[in-house]
């Protein structure tokens, strides 16, 4: 029997965590960009979150006009981007296992578990810091969990929307209340590949999601270092059969294929296993 990557099955003992809504964006000026601080008052050190990833990553090549849609005011593509396309990097999966981590405590949430998917758009530029590198942003977090997306969209701004998801070992569904399934997937085992660390594709994603990550709160864009820690990570070439229907993302046209694994196709799709921190940038 082949082993697998990692399951989306959720024990009923865990509890849910996290999620995402939307929130509307006035415009940026200079002084609204900032990287968050490292010290906070009494030169105590930001925190660091962390938690552990499994799931999917499936990398789609999208409109520009679409993708410049779903940005909030204050950010742009980017010039920068080597693509006629632009890229956009779905990730759905389980988080388990949190831990915020300070100066000299860790607080970890070990046996807390939830189901999000991120749909990460990099190559992004801040308009009122032109000059800046290219950044990412998460335009939209699904997740179910009710008290992480308030807690997601209270402290940090994130872009966190609360909805049910079903699952099983090999399929993960998205059903927003009264929408129906908006994305779905279905996972090929049969076809596991390991994936060459070299692999061309999977060096291009991973410095996507190397550039700063900004979520916007209370008017103001934050930059954050979120590192998926790809070199420790255990990643698995795996085909998977996806089919987004309207309602998934603003103006994306519904889509269903299979996608090959990234083993046998550029930007095919992935399973990826990490540990993931997020800190403020200094």
């Amino acid at each position: 029997m082949t082993s697998r990557p990692g399951s989306f099955t959720r024990l009923s003992a865990w509890l849910a965590l996290t999620v995402l809504t939307a929130t509307v964006c006035r415009g940026a000026t200079l002084k609204d960009v900032k990287s968050v601080d490292s010290e906070r008052p009494g030169g105590k050190r930001a925190e660091i979150m962390s938690g552990s990833f499994s799931g999917m990553v499936v990398p789609l090549f999208l409109p520009p006009a679409v993708v410049r849609s779903w940005l909030p005011p204050g950010l742009q593509l980017a010039s920068e981007c080597p693509y006629k396309s632009h890229p956009v990097i779905v990730m759905f999966g389980s988080i388990d296992d949190l831990a915020r981590e300070k100066l000299v405590t860790v607080k970890p949430r070990f046996g807390r578990h939830f189901l999000e998917t991120f749909v990460a758009v990099p190559y992004l530029r801040l308009e009122a810091a032109p000059r800046s590198g290219p950044v990412f942003h998460f335009v939209r977090v699904y997740t179910d969990s009710l008290k992480g997306t308030t807690k997601g969209i209270r402290q940090s701004g994130w872009p966190k929307i609360y909805t049910p998801i079903a699952t099983t070992d090999e399929t993960y569904r998205i059903m927003p209340e009264g929408a129906g399934t908006v994305l779905g997937a279905q996972m090929d085992y049969a076809r596991l590949k390991p994936v060459d660390t070299g692999n061309h594709s999977l060096r291009q994603i991973e410095a996507m999601l190397a550039q700063p990550l900004v979520l916007r709160h209370e008017g103001v864009y934050n930059l954050y270092t979120f590192d998926f820690h790809f070199q420790k990570a255990t990643l698995t070439s795996m085909p998977v059969t996806l089919e987004i229907r309207e309602g998934f993302m603003p103006q994306l046209a519904p889509m269903k294929g299979k996608m090959p694994g990234i083993a046998d196709s550029d930007f095919g799709a992935f399973h990826l296993a990490c540990r993931y921190t997020k800190a403020a940038r200094e």
